[in-house]
C-alpha cells in the first residue's frame, strides 16, 4: 500500500457513497470507497501550531494534548465560544468541535447539528481573510456531511454547497482540499444531491483547476481526481451537459506518471462514456490509450478500458470502425482467455456489438480467428457467457453475407442455436435462437437451389440434435413471437421433411411390392 493510500484509508471510511450508485460495473477497489482522516491529522498538527502561536503560547485552555478529542460534555461551552465575537475564541472552539467530529467511531453529528452551530460555521466560510477559521469550519462541515442522509440534507439546506464551491477558488490549497472533501460527502449521499453539486457554477471545471494550482501537492491532486471520478458516477447517470467538462481533465490525467491518477481518470471516463458521449470520448484522443490498457496487467486499468471500448463499439459503424483501426481486436481476442469471468463476459459483449456491424467489420472478426473461440466458449463457459456468445453469432448471422453465414454454419451455428433451447427460462435467448435458426433455414433454401441440392442438411442436423421436440413445445409458448417463429419453422421445414420421409418410405414400400410381384410372376 502506498503512502497516499495509507493516509486516505481512515478518512475514506466516512465517505458517503449512495447505494444507488452503479454496482454493475464492479465495486470500487478499497481506495475509492473509503474516506480517511489521517491526512487531516497532519494538517491538524500544522494548524494547531498556528493557533497556539496566535495565542502567544498561552496555556491550552482545553487541557488536552493536540491529538486528544475534547469531551462531548463541553459541546455547549464550545458552541458559545463559536458564537462569540472574539476571533480567537471562534477559532479555538471551532477547532474543538471539529476534533469532536473527527472521532474514530460514533461521531456526535446529531448533537452538533441540533446545537445550531453549523450556521455559524457556514458564516465562517465567507471569511476569506481568516484562512485558519475557514479551514476549521470547512473541515467541521465536511464531517457533518458524512452522517446520515437526513443529517447531510440538513446541512445542505443551510446553503453549504455554493459555499464549498466558492472555496475551490481559494488561494489556500488546504482550504480548497477541505471544500473538495465536503462536496464529495454531499454528492456521495444520493444522486439527487450529486446533481445539486454538479449544477453548481462550473464545479467540474473548478475541481479541475486544482491540478494547476501553484501550491498543489501530489496527495491533494489525488484527492481531487478521486472526488471528480466519484462525481460523474451513479445511476441514473448525470446529464452529459453537467459532466462533459470532466473529459479533457481526465484525458490529461491519463498521461500522469502516478498510477493512482491514471486509475481515477480511467474510472471517471468509463462512467461518462455512454451512447450519447461516444463522439466526445473519441474526439478527446484518449481511446488509443484505452486500447493499449486492454492488455495492461492492472485490472484497475483493464476493466474501465474494456468498458469504454465496449460502449464505443455499441455505437454506429463509423464509431466502431475508429476503434477497430486502433487494433482493438487483437487485444479482445487475448482477453477471451482472461481468468477473470467479468472480463470474458464483457469481451464477448464487445465482440457481439462489432459483429452487429457491417460486412467488413464481421470479416475482421472472422479473419483474426475469434469465431472458433466463441463456439468453444459456448460449450465450456457458464450460462451468462454462453448467452453472450449466442448474441454474437446471431448478430453476425443477420448482418453477414452468404459466405460469412456459410462459415458460421460450418463452425457449428445450428448446434449452438438448437442447444440454446435447453434453458427455457431465457425468453430473449429463445427468441434470438429461433430467429437465427429460421434465418439459417431460409438462407439454406437459396443455397440448395443454387447448388441443385435436394437433401436439406440443416433440417437433418436439427433432427439429429433432437431439437424438434423443443420446437414443438415452443409452438405453445406464452410469448406470441416465439409461438409464431416456432410454428413457421415447424410448418415450412420440419413438416415438409416428415412428408418427404413418408413419401420416400411409401415409394420404397411400393417398389418392394412390385419386385415381389415380378418375382412371383417370373
Amino acid at each position: 500500500m502506498t503512502n497516499f493510500q495509507r493516509k486516505l484509508k481512515k478518512r475514506r471510511q466516512l465517505f458517503k457513497k449512495t447505494s444507488t450508485f452503479n454496482s454493475s460495473r464492479e465495486k470500487r477497489v478499497e481506495m475509492t470507497v473509503k474516506l480517511s482522516r489521517s491526512k487531516r491529522d497532519e494538517q491538524l498538527r500544522k494548524k494547531r501550531n498556528i493557533i497556539q502561536s496566535l495565542k502567544n503560547n498561552e496555556q491550552n485552555m482545553f487541557d488536552y494534548e493536540d491529538t486528544t478529542i475534547p469531551p462531548i460534555e463541553k459541546l455547549g461551552f464550545f458552541v458559545e465560544g463559536v458564537k462569540s465575537n472574539d476571533y480567537n475564541n471562534q477559532l479555538e472552539h471551532t477547532h474543538a468541535i471539529r476534533m469532536i467530529l473527527s472521532s474514530e467511531t460514533n461521531a456526535p453529528i446529531e448533537k452538533v447539528i441540533r446545537s445550531g452551530v453549523a450556521k455559524e460555521f457556514i458564516k465562517f466560510l465567507d471569511m476569506n481573510q481568516k484562512a485558519e477559521l475557514q479551514f476549521e469550519a470547512a473541515w467541521a462541515l465536511s464531517n457533518l456531511c458524512s452522517g446520515s442522509s437526513r443529517q447531510t440534507n440538513a446541512i445542505v439546506r443551510l446553503g453549504v454547497i455554493p459555499k464549498f464551491v466558492d472555496l475551490l477558488e481559494s488561494n489556500d490549497i488546504d482550504i480548497c482540499e477541505q471544500a473538495i472533501w465536503g462536496l464529495a460527502n454531499i454528492a456521495g449521499d444520493s444522486v439527487e444531491l450529486r446533481n445539486l453539486v454538479l449544477k453548481e457554477k462550473n464545479v467540474v471545471q473548478l475541481i479541475g483547476s486544482i491540478f494547476t494550482h501553484e501550491k498543489i501537492t501530489n496527495d491533494i491532486g489525488k484527492t481531487a481526481a478521486w472526488t471528480l471520478s466519484n462525481l460523474v458516477q451513479g445511476k441514473p447517470s448525470p446529464k452529459l451537459s453537467l459532466v462533459k467538462g470532466a473529459i479533457p481533465i481526465f484525458t490529461r490525467l491519463l498521461i500522469n506518471n502516478d498510477i493512482e491518477f491514471v486509475f481515477e481518470a480511467c474510472f471517471g471516463l468509463s462512467n461518462i462514456c455512454t451512447a450519447e458521449s461516444i463522439d466526445l470520448i473519441l474526439d478527446s484522443g484518449c481511446v488509443a490509450t484505452f486500447v493499449d490498457y486492454l492488455s495492461h496487467s492492472d485490472y484497475r486499468l483493464k476493466k474501465p478500458a474494456l468498458r469504454i471500448i465496449s460502449t464505443i463499439v455499441s455505437g454506429n459503424h463509423k464509431q466502431t470502425q475508429q476503434v477497430l483501426e486502433l487494433g482493438c481486436l487483437e487485444h479482445l481476442k487475448e482477453l477471451l482467455d482472461d481468468p477473470n469471468k467479468f472480463i470474458r463476459r464483457e469481451v464477448v459483449w464487445a465482440i457481439s456489438n462489432i459483429m452487429g456491424g457491417n460486412i467488413e467489420q464481421i470479416s475482421q472478426v472472422i479473419r483474426i480467428g475469434i469465431v472458433p473461440k466463441l463456439f468453444k466458449m459456448f460449450k465450456n463457459e457458464e450460462t451468462t457467457i454462453k448467452n453472450e456468445t449466442i448474441w454474437a453469432i446471431s448478430n453476425a448471422m443477420y448482418e453477414g453475407n452468404d459466405k460469412q453465414i456459410r462459415y458460421l454454419i460450418a463452425q457449428g451455428a445450428v448446434e449452438m442455436f438448437c442447444k440454446s433451447f435447453y434453458n427455457m427460462n431465457k425468453i430473449d435467448i429463445i427468441e434470438v435462437a429461433l430467429d437465427s435458426l429460421l434465418k439459417i433455414l431460409r438462407h439454406n433454401d437459396g443455397y440448395m437451389e443454387r447448388n441443385n441440392e435436394t437433401e436439406n442438411k440443416i433440417v437433418i442436423e436439427i433432427e439429429e440434435l433432437e431439437c424438434i421436440k423443443f420446437i414443438d413445445i415452443l409452438q405453445n409458448h406464452q410469448n406470441q413471437k416465439i409461438r409464431s417463429v416456432a410454428t413457421t419453422i415447424s410448418e415450412e421445414y420440419l413438416s415438409q421433411q416428415n412428408q418427404n420421409e413418408t413419401e420416400l418410405f411409401s415409394n420404397q414400400t411400393n417398389s418392394n411390392r412390385s419386385n415381389q410381384q415380378r418375382e412371383y410372376k417370373f
